[in-house]
């Protein structure tokens, strides 16, 4: 189970909002790992041996107090500071467990649901590869006309050029559309099976809704 949850973290790492990964790393560890780093770039010479004396006292400080405070109690020193605004940009946040990042997508959608950003980032995408591939298809109907002596046909029958490259534009247009719309269903059911999977409460939709019941779809 444990190394189940590993790999979908480390899949989600590669894709998707990767700030909904992450939740604040609680304040020992901070401490803690702010203190060893501070340690450590002093034992190697990042850290010049004349601010050692104040990195060790921040170093006792940590021990004993909060990061912010200890933050605060150093503010005068520039250099001191710059370092531990470093450690708390670093240690200050850890990749969550599933629960903590199903946390944080709820907290992120609200009542919004995530079908209309699913829509939004789907049409998006789906208007640009719809733009790419619609002229070459309109091309391919052109160039399957003219290998397979469709001229003469078309001379013969009582049809003007713009009909002809109208009928031509939608034979491309409507294959396209047909496809968006079947891949968008698909893509939903794999979105609604992971959800599942992750213990969310789901409502399966079709893209074609009105935007007041999309407003009103809650998960979990």
């Amino acid at each position: 189970m444990l190394n189940a949850e590993k790999k979908r973290l480390k899949n989600l790492s590669s894709s998707g909002y990767v700030e909904y990964l992450f939740v604040p790393a609680p304040e020992a560890e901070l401490r803690s790992a702010t203190m060893h780093y501070l340690q450590e770039n002093i034992a190697n010479g990042n850290i010049p041996a004349e601010d050692a004396k104040d990195f060790q006292w921040t170093i006792k400080l940590l021990g004993n107090n909060s990061f912010d405070n200890v933050h605060t109690a150093v503010q005068e020193d520039k250099h001191v500071t710059l370092w531990l605004r470093a450690c708390e940009s670093q240690f200050g946040q850890k990749i969550g467990s599933i629960e903590q990042i199903n946390h944080n997508l709820r907290a992120a959608l609200g009542t919004t649901g995530y079908s209309q950003l699913l829509y939004e980032k789907y049409v998006t995408y789906m208007q640009i590869s719809a733009t790419f591939l619609i002229f070459p298809i309109f091309l391919l109907l052109f160039t399957r006309d003219s290998r397979c002596n469709m001229t003469e046909m078309l001379y013969a029958q009582p049809i003007s050029s713009t009909e002809y490259i109208l009928c031509r534009y939608l034979g491309a247009l409507i294959p396209v559309l047909l496809f968006c719309y079947g891949f968008s269903i698909l893509l939903n059911i794999i979105s609604m099976a992971r959800f599942i999977q992750a213990g969310w409460d789901i409502e399966y939709t079709f893209f074609f809704k009105s935007k007041a019941v999309q407003q009103g779809m809650t998960y979990g």
